[in-house]
């Protein structure tokens, strides 16, 4: 009878294990994400370290503001993180849920780190969300806009926060239809510089044909590279702007209609 006891108490006890996850996977690490909203505040207010896991390529491309390159560093990251191994640390990747968050979010368990979080919507999601990026070339404040924002841009009454327009759609799709006071990027190339407003601070907003089309990528960098500083993507393009009801400029047309 004590024999039989002892092992449905086994019994019990291997059952209790695999059901709570103990065994082969105890001591591993949860996988706890962090929400845009909370990860903008913690890296507005610098309280928390970046780790970038899209490689070096996508790293350079662009990237969170004080983000750390992981592939660069993964062979050497206690000379890149916190000394304090209780501060928060953020993990991302180029877009939702890219890159092997998971491995790194291990070994960063492994070595003690006890308050690191993934955020799941990448480098893209944050673009998207307003986030301050850095591009080949230096930091944008944004790459992004949306059609609400862009709207109460162009109707300010000061003219200094009034968005400056970049087409990027190429001249054929510019005479067919552009934002009212937009400027043909393709016709300018050469002489951007003549055409940008000569109040830096005022915003550039560049868009596409359609949904992030474009090299616009590209057109950030070489604006930012003459000095202006408040750079924005609509990612909606020409057509997204016009689908939603935005007022346009059509070939053949002088006024803006909707």
């Amino acid at each position: 009878m004590n024999h039989l006891t002892a092992t449905c108490c086994a019994i019990v006890a291997c059952a209790t294990l695999a059901l709570t996850g103990c065994g082969e996977r105890a001591g591993k690490a949860a996988y706890p994400s962090v929400s845009n909203d909370e990860f903008a505040s913690q890296v507005k207010d610098n309280r928390v370290t970046l780790l970038d896991i899209s490689g070096s390529s996508n790293y350079r491309e662009q990237h969170i503001a004080s983000a750390v390159d992981y592939q660069a560093h993964k062979d050497d990251l206690p000379t890149v993180l916190p000394s304090d191994r209780a501060k928060p640390i953020v993990v991302y990747g180029s877009d939702f849920d890219g890159g092997d968050w998971r491995g790194v979010m291990d070994q960063l368990n492994t070595m003690g780190y006890t308050s690191v979080k993934h955020y799941n919507e990448g480098m893209r999601g944050w673009a998207d969300h307003h986030g301050a990026v850095v591009v080949a070339g230096g930091v944008v404040d944004s790459t992004s806009i949306s059609k609400d924002e862009l709207s109460k841009l162009m109707a300010d009454k000061d003219a200094d926060m009034q968005p400056f327009l970049l087409d990027i759609s190429g001249s054929s799709a510019f005479r067919k239809g552009h934002l009212p006071g937009a400027v043909d990027y393709a016709a300018h190339k050469s002489e951007l510089a003549r055409v940008l407003p000569d109040h830096k601070e005022r915003p550039v907003v560049i868009y596409g044909d359609s949904f992030d089309s474009g090299d616009w990528r590209e057109v950030v960098t070489q604006v930012q590279a003459l000095g202006y500083p408040h750079i924005r993507h609509y990612n909606e393009g020409f057509t997204g702007w016009k689908n939603n009801g935005g007022p346009v400029v059509l070939e053949g047309q002088d006024a803006a209609v909707h």
